[in-house]
Parts: structure tokens; C-alpha cells; sequence
């Protein structure tokens, strides 16, 4: 069992959404030693006033998704102040354009697709990379990143939205491949994907009302809470749905 009890760590997308909820959560009920926020405004209003009620426990954290130079920085911040037990990447994009995700190759555009890898794939690698020399050091070190189940090419039957499944699909294979080299740097490293599941936040806003038909519609924070409770289960190398279960990669 995966334990967030006096540990520190860090949440990366943090400003609004499913990010903030789970910094919400952690600082109220997991007994957070510190927790390091990210966010592209370091002055947005929902984590100033958290930052109010919680002025030792969190750190508000300057991070632009595409810059890695930010990566470097905070990681110097965090190697200042001590060490860190585990991140949590909940930065994501479904599409750039104006228009609803690719249906049909003929949509693509290399510009948005670049932007799609930029921030669904890359950040998870940037932390893994300037911060795998701190993390090793945690007692159980844990590295989750927000997935998406239509990133399992086992699972696609229906195709389309190629930016998004493609980066997502990246994205679990640099995860896959991440949970091998921590596990070989210390054999307790927990490096998994979630799929947070459908969730009321401004990237599915457009595709709820068809997706209440179809699947269960969380809010935020009920997501945050269901990701929470499957890290606290989960093994090193897993694909795992907001429910706990398996998905193939």
C-alpha cells in the first residue's frame, strides 16, 4: 500500500481541473509533509488561496509544459529544500485547433500535432529526467502521469482524435519504459499511468453531454479522490483505469 502520509511531492498542472482537487485532497487529508503546485500563472487565484490556509505546506511552482528549462529550476528548488517522495503529472491537452479533435488524417496539421506531444508526452520525461536523481533517494518513490484509455492501442476500435491518442500512446510507452529504470535504481519505485476516467473539466467540456450517455461523469474532485485511492494499490509498470482496473497498453 501506497502511503502519501508525511511525504512530499509534487503536482504538475495544478491550477484548475483534476490537478488542484488532488492538491486540495492531499493537504486536507493526507497529512502532506509539503507539496510543490505547478502552474503556467503563478499568481492564479484558486492556489493563492489555498496557498493562505496552508502557507508551510505548499509551494507554488512557475512550470510552462513545453519549457524544460522550468524542469531544471524547480528541481534545483526542490534539491535546496530536501528531497522528494513522489509526482503526480496531470498536465494535458486534447487539441489545439479551434475544431473538434482529428476525425480523419486529411485534419492533421504537423503544427497541432507537435503541440499535442509538447504537452501530453514530454512533461512526464522532463520530470522523470531532472528529478530521477532525488527521487531515488525517497524510501518509496512514486511517478504518475494522467493518461487516457483511448491511448491503449490494444483498445482502439473506433480511431480518430489522432494528436491526443498518439501523444497518450507515447506517453504510456515513456512510462513503460520509466517504471524499468527506476525499478533499477530502487526496487520500491512505483512508476504507473492513470486514465482518470471522464471528468467535468474544461478539456471534455465539449464532449459531456454526449459522454453522460455513455460512461460515468466525475466531478474534479471525485476524480482526484479515485486516483488517489488506485495509486494507493497500485505496482510498479501498470496501466490503470480510475477504478483500479487493468487497461492494455
Amino acid at each position: 500500500m501506497y502511503s502519501f502520509n508525511k511525504k512530499v511531492g509534487i503536482v504538475c498542472g495544478a491550477s484548475r481541473g483534476i490537478g488542484l482537487s488532488m492538491v486540495e485532497l492531499l493537504l486536507a487529508e493526507h497529512n502532506i509533509e509539503k507539496i510543490y503546485a505547478t502552474t503556467r500563472d503563478i499568481n492564479n487565484e484558486s492556489l493563492c488561496k489555498l496557498k493562505s490556509s496552508y502557507p508551510n505546506k505548499l509551494i507554488i511552482s512557475e512550470l510552462t509544459a513545453n519549457n524544460e528549462l522550468d524542469y531544471v529550476n524547480l528541481s534545483n528548488d526542490v534539491k535546496n529544500s530536501g528531497g522528494i517522495d513522489f509526482i503526480i503529472n496531470c498536465i494535458g491537452v486534447l487539441h489545439f485547433s479551434s475544431n473538434t479533435p482529428e476525425r480523419r488524417v486529411d485534419d492533421l496539421n504537423s503544427e497541432d500535432l507537435i503541440k499535442s506531444f509538447q504537452t501530453n508526452t514530454f512533461p512526464t520525461l522532463f520530470l522523470a529526467k531532472h528529478f530521477k536523481s532525488l527521487i531515488r533517494k525517497s524510501d518509496k518513490p512514486l511517478l504518475c502521469a494522467l493518461s487516457a484509455k483511448v491511448g491503449s492501442i490494444d483498445d482502439n476500435s473506433s480511431g480518430g482524435w489522432y494528436g491526443y491518442r498518439m501523444s497518450k500512446a507515447a506517453l504510456n510507452m515513456a512510462i513503460k519504459n520509466l517504471s524499468i529504470e527506476f525499478n533499477r535504481l530502487n526496487k520500491n519505485s512505483i512508476v504507473v499511468a492513470v486514465h482518470p476516467g471522464t471528468t467535468e473539466t474544461d478539456l471534455s467540456k465539449p464532449f459531456l453531454a454526449m459522454a453522460k450517455k455513455k460512461y460515468i461523469v466525475h466531478k474534479p474532485r471525485q476524480t482526484a479522490e479515485n486516483i488517489l485511492a488506485t495509486l494507493a494499490c497500485a505496482k510498479n509498470g501498470q496501466f490503470l483505469s480510475w477504478d483500479g482496473a487493468g487497461i492494455k497498453w
